[in-house]
């Protein structure tokens, strides 16, 4: 049995993180059996951190980023070209799908949301206008 020595939690010898807290294990660990000592929880996924128990810095991708704004801009023009902001949003997906602690999957998944609600407007006020030249 490990303690940690982070949280005092008790782990099992072949853990290499607290299952409390996600410290590292290896440096600092005391073989007891006690009670948790009065220490900070800190609840981090182990594969948020580096070699060293760092948390690693994830960056914003900048296309997810530019894939949100652009669907937004193209919105206020009705959606007449929300099928280009559709394309970069999936590119722009794709593309941070594939890199690890790289953020952004969410802005991409909203530009793609906001560019198809685009093309439905478009095509709603494609409908409605022929409706009402038939009428």
């Amino acid at each position: 049995m490990i303690k940690c020595s982070q949280c005092g939690a008790k782990n099992s010898d072949e853990s290499d993180y607290c299952e409390e807290c996600g410290a590292s294990l290896g440096k600092g660990t005391v073989h007891v059996y006690d009670d948790p000592v009065n220490a900070p929880l800190y609840r981090t996924d182990p594969s948020k951190l580096d070699a060293d128990g760092n948390l690693i810095h994830e960056p914003l991708d900048w296309l997810c980023l530019l894939s949100f704004i652009c669907s937004l801009v193209l919105l206020s023009f009705c959606g007449f070209a929300s099928f280009l902001s559709l394309a970069v949003s999936i590119y722009a997906l794709a593309r941070v799908s594939n890199m690890k602690h790289v953020r952004g999957k969410g802005l991409a998944i909203a530009g793609i949301i906001i560019s198809a609600v685009g093309m439905i407007g478009i095509a709603f006020i494609f409908l409605f206008a022929g409706n009402l030249k038939n009428a």
